[in-house]
C-alpha cells in the first residue's frame, strides 16, 4: 500500500512509519525539516498546515491511505476535509479521548462529548483542542464520503 502520513515524525507517527514499512508498505511522510528518505520511507519537505502544499501533494499522487496526526483549527480542517477524503481510499483521523465529558464509567465512543454537554457558553465559543477535535468529528460525520475512520 501507498500511505501518506501527516505528522509522521512525532511520538506516535515514528513507530507507525516503522511498522508500516516493516509490513511491506511504501510510506510518504511530510516533514517541515528536510530528512533523508531511505528504502520505502519517503520524506516530503513541507508544512502540513499549508493548504496549498497539501493540495498539490494529494492532487499529484493517489494514496491508498492517509493517516493524519495533525492538530488543526476547526477552520483549517473544514477547508481540507473533503479534499483529503477524495484523495484517498481511506482517511484515518486521529481524534482524542479529551472530546468526551467527565464520566465515572469507562468511556466509549457512545459516551457524551464535552461539546454536546457543556453549559459553559464562553468555553463553547473557543476552539480549544477538545472542542476542535469534536467539531472536526462532526465535519466527518456530516460528509457524504464515508471512507474514514
Amino acid at each position: 500500500m501507498k500511505v501518506l502520513i501527516f505528522g509522521g515524525t512525532g511520538a506516535m507517527g515514528t513507530p507507525l512509519v516503522k511498522y508500516l514499512v516493516d509490513t511491506g508498505n511504501s510510506v510518504f511522510v511530510t516533514s517541515r525539516k528536510a530528512r533523508q528518505s531511505s528504502g520505502n520511507i519517503h520524506y516530503i519537505t513541507g508544512n502540513a498546515h499549508d493548504f496549498e502544499f497539501v493540495k498539490k501533494l494529494v492532487c499529484e499522487q493517489r494514496f491508498n491511505a492517509i493517516v493524519d496526526f495533525m492538530v488543526y483549527t476547526t477552520k483549517e480542517f473544514k477547508q481540507r476535509a473533503d479534499m483529503l477524503l477524495k484523495a484517498t481510499d481511506h482517511y484515518l483521523f486521529l481524534s482524542s479521548s479529551r472530546v468526551y465529558a467527565d464520566s465515572d464509567s469507562p468511556i466509549t465512543e457512545n459516551s457524551p462529548r464535552l461539546l454536546d454537554v457543556s453549559k459553559d457558553s464562553e468555553y463553547l465559543q473557543t476552539d480549544e483542542y477538545a472542542l476542535a477535535k469534536a467539531r472536526q468529528e462532526n465535519i466527518l460525520f456530516a460528509s457524504t464520503n464515508k471512507n474514514w475512520t
